[in-house]
């Protein structure tokens, strides 16, 4: 399992690979904190979806980069 990493200019989270899921044609991504999100056109806007999600959590101080 690969882990999620920050990169070095702070802006954009490389996101777990098993954390995407393709059903009925479109893209979804899980979460602990909301489960299953989406669904998104592409396995990018999905990835896309999670780093905005994932930088909201990080604004509201609900998770801290590594």
């Amino acid at each position: 399992m690969q882990a999620q990493r920050w990169e070095d200019t702070g802006k954009r989270f490389h996101p777990k690979t098993d954390r995407f899921v393709y059903s009925d044609q479109k893209w979804y991504f899980i979460t602990r904190e909301d489960g299953c999100m989406g669904p998104y056109e592409s396995k990018e806007a999905a990835e896309d979806g999670l780093c905005s999600f994932l930088m909201e959590l990080l604004e509201k101080n609900k998770i801290c980069p590594i």
